[in-house]
């Protein structure tokens, strides 16, 4: 029985040996939340994500499965993610959320991540939610999840971009207003870290 679970089931990708990016996640994540954080800013991502799998892997370890298994969670919650913007925003009647639910499941890019130990999966969650909350106009919960995609990959950016064009299409006073009021807090809290790595980028 345990034998089919391992070669039949989403297990299997869970027990696979670390690729390089994985190694290089889960050595970085063990290391001082100092160092991660001068790593970091001569790498290609933000800190959050190792500074979460710092603490995850005093919990439960950093083998395989343990590593991956945060990453498969955040998958779960996108998928719940997805189904809240389409019950609640798009209206979505119950009994087709959970054929759009099974879709994105069962999407190839998301499942990929779902197995891999890097932040990936993280910043598909927190993406999800950032839609979410800003369609439904939650300012204050916008604002945390800005701020914690932010410090999780650069590539959020776009995200931003694509909200502000979406507001720009309403009227120039729209994407005002959702700058001083949605983005202007995250702004501020992440220009710190800008202002750190940048000198970093330029000595590479």
């Amino acid at each position: 029985m345990i034998n089919w679970l391992y070669h039949h089931t989403p297990l299997f990708f869970m027990t696979q040996s670390f690729w390089r990016d994985e190694a290089y996640s889960a050595i970085l994540s063990a290391r001082p939340l100092l160092q991660i954080v001068k790593i970091t800013a001569g790498d290609f991502n933000p800190p959050l994500y190792y500074f979460i799998m710092h603490f995850w892997i005093m919990l439960f370890g950093q083998s395989e499965v343990a590593l991956r298994s945060f990453s498969f969670i955040c998958f779960a919650f996108t998928i719940l993610g997805g189904a809240l913007i389409l019950g609640h925003v798009g209206k979505i009647r119950s009994k087709w959320l959970y054929v759009y639910g099974a879709l994105l499941a069962i999407n190839p890019v998301l499942l990929y991540y779902a197995f891999e130990a890097r932040m990936y999966s993280l910043l598909a969650v927190l993406t999800t939610f950032c839609w979410y909350f800003f369609l439904q106009k939650k300012k204050k919960a916008y604002i945390v999840v800005t701020i914690l995609a932010l410090y999780t990959h650069y590539f959020f950016v776009f995200v931003l971009f694509s909200q502000g064009i979406l507001m720009l299409l309403k009227s120039r006073r729209e994407l005002f207003t959702y700058v001083r009021q949605y983005m202007l807090i995250p702004i501020i809290v992440f220009l710190p870290w800008l202002l750190y790595v940048l000198p970093h980028l330029f000595t590479k």
